[in-house]
């Protein structure tokens, strides 16, 4: 972790220990009820020369008001400091804790109940790419609440999917995906299909890229989307996919497929 992270994160604990109550309780709360105890017994329980021999004031540092104020301020940033930072270690600790239980997830083996899709386009030697095909080639296992993630090319191409949201995805079947484009002026293109994001490349390069060759393939990013299995386990599935320049190509040259938990439970 760099330095100045930590340094960042330390500021917001401590900004949020500030605020606590509980800090305020034992800074002043509970030094004030100690010594009003202890006065209550003395003024009413001891002797009179016990109570002369034990005054307050002759206890007391005789200091100046703001000495006192300076001194409790003092007292009330050291308690803040050493509180904060406890939390800070604490909540770096349950971190630790949750990064090492993903890694376990990812290193894990995935159960047979997990997503098994693959990722196709329609498209023929006429027409350029159109929509994508997400198809669930397992022969038994039905996949649940696909939720697809926005893809962003650049800073100015922005793709949703649609549907974004399929409940169902039964065995040896297969969805559409109709991608949505938009750029920075949040205006949906006309669809084109796949074919709208490989002309808005194409426009960005000459207007960019005047003098540089032009590539064979333009790479579109990554689709994912997450999803449950059967035992409401959760996935988060990744293809890395790009294009042909011509846009008649569509290509996936990676699929990642991670646990990253489980349904909380509704007991």
């Amino acid at each position: 972790m760099k330095s100045g992270q930590s340094l960042r994160e330390f500021c917001g604990y401590f900004l949020s220990v500030v605020l606590k109550p509980w800090i305020w309780f034992w800074i002043f709360g509970l030094p004030t009820a100690i010594i009003s105890f202890a006065t209550l017994v003395r003024d009413n329980l001891l002797p009179r020369e016990w109570q002369e021999k034990l005054a307050t004031q002759k206890y007391l540092p005789h200091w100046q008001g703001r000495t006192w104020v300076l001194v409790l301020l003092l007292l009330w940033l050291a308690s803040v400091i050493h509180n904060g930072f406890v939390a800070w270690r604490q909540q770096k600790a349950r971190c630790a804790t949750l990064e090492a239980e993903i890694e376990k997830n990812r290193e894990a083996p995935l159960p047979s109940s997990a997503p098994q899709v693959e990722l196709g386009s329609e498209t023929t030697s006429d027409f350029p790419v159109n929509r994508l095909l997400l198809r669930n080639i397992s022969p038994s296992e039905p996949i649940y609440n696909i939720s697809f993630q926005s893809m962003r090319i650049g800073d100015d191409i922005f793709v949703s999917w649609q549907p974004e949201i399929q409940p169902v995805l039964q065995p040896m079947t297969m969805m559409q995906l109709t991608p949505i484009v938009r750029t920075t002026e949040g205006l949906p293109i006309d669809f084109k299909g796949v074919y709208a994001i490989v002309e808005l490349i194409k426009k960005k390069r000459v207007t960019l890229y005047k003098k540089t060759p032009q590539p064979s393939r333009l790479n579109l990013g990554s689709v994912a989307f997450s999803c449950e299995d059967r035992v409401q386990s959760r996935y988060l599935v990744t293809f890395t996919v790009d294009i042909s320049y011509s846009g008649r190509d569509l290509r996936v040259r990676d699929v990642d497929r991670r646990r990253i938990g489980s349904r909380p439970s509704r007991g």
